[in-house]
């Protein structure tokens, strides 16, 4: 079974430039991520 790419699809960072974060959420993200790197490294 195959299929056909009708459209490339986009990258992450396209969109992002296409719908940006609100800097809440963003601050959010971070810290939430620095979370799961300690808990992951130890």
């Amino acid at each position: 079974m195959s299929f056909k790419n009708i459209r490339a699809i986009p990258s992450p960072e396209a969109i992002r430039s296409l719908i940006p974060l609100d800097a809440e959420l963003s601050a959010l993200k971070q810290k939430n991520d620095k979370h799961i790197t300690d808990v992951i490294t130890g």
